[in-house]
């Protein structure tokens, strides 16, 4: 068992406590506020002023705001790891979504901005979006334009994270258009359709 803890990151094995600290840690202050498993078993542990370090086995890893792309962590409130692997990290200035691969970070997004990934692209049967539409107060839509302009899809879409998966073999080649709309904010991006 771990709990986060004022004096450090507390570990119950059973029969003994171990208390990590600055003193014997990689962690920047001893008072922790928060605690998430990431699915590589490493822990994610947020401190009350300093950022987040991370216990890989016996390695420690420290992220702030200077030496990672995260956002305003030096004060954060509360960390899940979602069904999806990623870290969602919860301060007074939004939420920071992490995807990470061996504790490398490389994507972090504010909760106020739309994120897409397209992949594979190019392709000639199924593309996916994994779309992320923070605005929950709006319908947002997904539009995909073809080379001369026009619309060949349209729909609406829930807001927050999903996965969307679209068969493009209807489609002629070409570089199309995918467009995302949260009601404040409009992100497009290229897709390459080949045969």
């Amino acid at each position: 068992m771990w709990l986060a803890s004022d004096a450090g990151l507390a570990m119950f094995n059973g029969m003994n406590w171990t208390v990590y600290n600055t003193i014997n840690s990689g962690l920047p202050e001893n008072q922790t506020v928060s605690l998430t498993f990431a699915p590589d078993s490493s822990i994610w542990v947020s401190t009350a002023h300093t950022g987040i370090a991370v216990l890989n086995g016996s390695n420690w890893s420290y992220y702030n705001s200077c030496n990672s792309p995260l956002n305003s962590i030096s004060s954060v409130a509360d960390m899940k790891t979602g069904i999806d692997g990623r870290i969602y990290i919860g301060s007074g200035n939004g939420v920071n979504i992490v995807t990470y691969d061996n504790i490398t970070l490389v994507q972090s997004q504010s909760a106020n901005s739309i994120s897409i990934k397209v992949f594979p692209n190019p392709t000639s049967d199924i593309i996916h979006f994994e779309v992320y539409l923070p605005n929950n107060q709006q319908t947002n839509y997904f539009e995909i334009i073809n080379p001369l302009g026009s619309v060949v899809h349209y729909s609406e879409v829930v807001p927050f994270q999903y996965n969307i998966q679209y068969d493009v073999s209807h489609l002629k080649s070409g570089i199309y258009l995918a467009i995302f709309r949260d009601g404040k904010q409009i992100l497009g991006k290229k897709m390459f359709v080949v045969y």
